[in-house]
């Protein structure tokens, strides 16, 4: 399997798809919550920030899917 460069690879342990992923849903969900948080209080400019940020774990999270579910199926 070859080895993909993550957004938020330094972040995290990037020799396991099935861990990135847990670990970029647990940030994108930390964003998410963030971004509901702006919302409420009328943060405009953190809701952006929080946005972005929750649609780049997404992203990271999507593009790893693949590879996860292949490590879980192996791991049974």
């Amino acid at each position: 399997m070859k080895r993909k460069r993550w957004p938020i690879a330094a972040q995290t342990d990037t020799s396991s798809p099935r861990a990135f992923l847990m670990a970029s849903l647990s940030m994108a969900d930390e964003h998410l919550t963030s971004a509901a948080g702006c919302v409420a209080s009328g943060d405009v400019e953190g809701l952006r920030e929080a946005f972005d940020k929750f649609i780049a774990c997404t992203r990271a999270s999507a593009e790893t899917l693949a590879d996860a579910i292949i490590e879980i199926e192996r791991s049974r």
